[in-house]
Formats: C-alpha cells, structure tokens, sequence
C-alpha cells in the first residue's frame, strides 16, 4: 500500500509539473515577435510579414461565367454552353521610407477554360511613381459601367500595359496621371518611342468627371475621352463618356472604336442593399450599337450572381464580319470574392 501510494504522489506531481510548464508556455511564448500583427496603416485585411515591418495583404476570387446565345462581340453562334472558370490571386505589400510608402501589387490569373495562366498586372510604386506592367492610364479612370460586357464598343486595344508613370493626388478629390506606355498583346510600339498618357479625375460625393489623352507613336496619331458620373440620388446614378479619335481605324492602341467618335452612356440603381440594376447602351461612327443589362444579387457577403444580357447590331456597310447582324448573348456569372 505504501508503494502503490508513493506511486500515485509521484505521478500527481509529475502531472502538475507538466501542466505547469505548459501554461507556461503559452501565456509566455519564447518568440512573441513572431506572431502575426495586424497592419491598419494600408486598409482592412492588411497584416505584417513576421519578423520585419512590411504589411501585406492576400485576396482574390473565383468565378464562374456561362455563355449563350450569339457572339456579341463577332455574330457568331455559340452553338452550345460556354463555360470559363478564372482562379484570381492579388498580393499587395507596403512598408513606410523616407520617400514615402513603397508598395508592390501583383494579380495573377489563372482561367481554365483557356488552359492557361495570365498576370493581370504586377507594378511597383514609390511616392507616386510606378513602374511595371499596369492598367493603361486612358481607361484607368473612365467608367463605363458596372457590366461584364462593357467593351463591345473598344477603347483600346489593351487594358494592361508596360509603363512608367507618376500620379498627382489631391485632398480635394484631384487625381492626375501621365505615363509612358508600351502597349501589349498585338498592339505594341515598333521602336523606342513609346505611347503617352495624360489622364486626370475630379470626384465628389454628388459624381465625378475625368478626362485622358493619348499619343500612338505606331500612327502618330491621338485619341481622348471625356466622363462624367452624376448621383442623383444616393441609390440612383447616371453616366456618359465621349470619345474622339483623329485617325478613323480600329487598329490603334487607343480609340480603337470604329470610326472617329464613339459614346457609351448608361445608369446604376441600387434596390436594396443585395440588388443592383445596371444599363449600358453604345455606339459607334460606323454604325454598330450594343445594349447590356443586368442584375448583380449578393445573397451573403462576397458571393455575386449576376445574369446579363447583351444586344449588339452590326452596321451593313463592310466594317464588319458577322453571321447573325443582331447579335443576342445570355449570360450568367458566379463570383466568390476573398
């Protein structure tokens, strides 16, 4: 008996002893510093790297998006359900120099119905200078409404580019870019010279107006557009831009529309806090006239489902090749946003 209780007392102690040791541990970790703190200097989701003082932050979104009907963008039939499926992954980093905020963004796409992989944009900024592969500052400011098929009538032969530019920001709702850009895709300079940029917004709570102009070195020739954005009530909004191009063809890097001018107008109206209306009509010198409609539904926070429906007429005086001249396209989009 006294050899079982000797036992149980040396157990008992061996016990608390660990426990001991255990708690210690955790209230009083050896490497706190490690630990992940929040950063709320850059915005919401941003924390900083262990171990140094740069904030990051990771999000993105998956999507889901079925076809039908006929080709806005061609007239052609699709024949069948068309699905694409895009995978999307933004990283963002920031930390504080005696120059300012120096900051890296990157979005890498990776859609699988095209088996392939794409970088949306990866760019390095530095007290308002950037420099890497961005969105082209002719459309960057211009609001064409919240539609997937907004380009049916062009701007511009990419929405991405390779560029240095700075931008001017203003308290008072002042913002200005210039840049020098390389182009992308098909459309890219042929030598040193490259595409400039000017573009610039002035935004307040009743909307806002913005303007850019851009220089195609490959034509030597010019295009701009002008926007303006009016709240007429805080769920209701409507919009118009303008855009003129001096050289009347479709293959240039900017105003790349048919003809010399082309106009898109449209209105957003916000039903309830989960439910959006959203219009787009536009056209062009040649001929050609789109119409988009949707409806965007957030069941729960970050889940998007929106059906759309796009109507394009293609004009009958050998601008355009198409097998049905009145285009009708569904569509429907499932997005999860993190």
């Amino acid at each position: 008996m006294k050899k079982y209780t000797a036992f149980l007392g040396l157990g008992a102690s061996l016990l608390v002893a660990s426990n001991a040791f255990a708690s210690d541990a955790v209230l009083v970790p050896d490497h706190a510093e490690n630990y992940v703190r929040v950063c709320d200097a850059y915005g919401s989701g941003f924390f900083y790297i262990p171990g140094t003082e740069t904030c990051m932050k990771l999000s993105g979104y998956v999507r889901t998006t079925i076809q039908g009907g006929t080709n806005a963008y061609s007239g052609v039939p699709y024949g069948s359900w068309q699905f694409s499926n895009r995978f999307a992954l933004k990283i963002e980093t920031a930390s504080e120099t005696e120059l300012g905020p120096l900051k890296v963004q990157t979005e890498i796409h990776f859609n699988y119905k095209e088996h392939k992989n794409d970088e949306e944009y990866a760019y390095i900024t530095l007290g308002g200078f950037l420099v890497g592969y961005a969105p082209t500052a002719f459309t960057n400011y211009i609001d064409l409404g919240n539609v997937v098929m907004d380009d049916v009538v062009s701007q511009g032969a990419f929405s991405q580019t390779g560029q240095i530019s700075y931008t001017y920001t203003n308290p008072n709702g002042f913002t200005g870019v210039i840049a020098l850009e390389q182009g992308s895709g098909d459309y890219v300079i042929d030598g040193y010279v490259p595409f400039v940029v000017g573009s610039a917004q002035y935004s307040q709570d009743w909307g806002s107006v913005a303007t850019s102009v851009a220089y195609d070195s490959v034509i030597e020739g010019w295009a701009g557009q002008l926007n303006a954005i009016i709240n007429v009530t805080d769920k209701f909004s409507v919009w118009v831009v303008g855009g003129y191009a001096n050289k009347e063809t479709s293959n240039q890097a900017y105003g790349s529309w048919g003809g010399n001018w082309a106009v898109w107008g449209g209105a957003a109206y916000q039903f309830v806090e989960t439910t959006s209306f959203n219009i787009q009509a536009a056209t062009e010198e040649w001929g050609m006239v789109s119409v988009t409609a949707n409806l965007v539904y957030e069941p729960v926070k970050n889940l998007q489902v929106t059906p759309e429906v796009t109507w394009t007429r293609f004009a009958d005086n050998g601008h355009y090749t198409y097998e049905e001249r009145n285009a009708v396209q569904g569509l429907l989009r499932v997005k999860r946003s993190f």
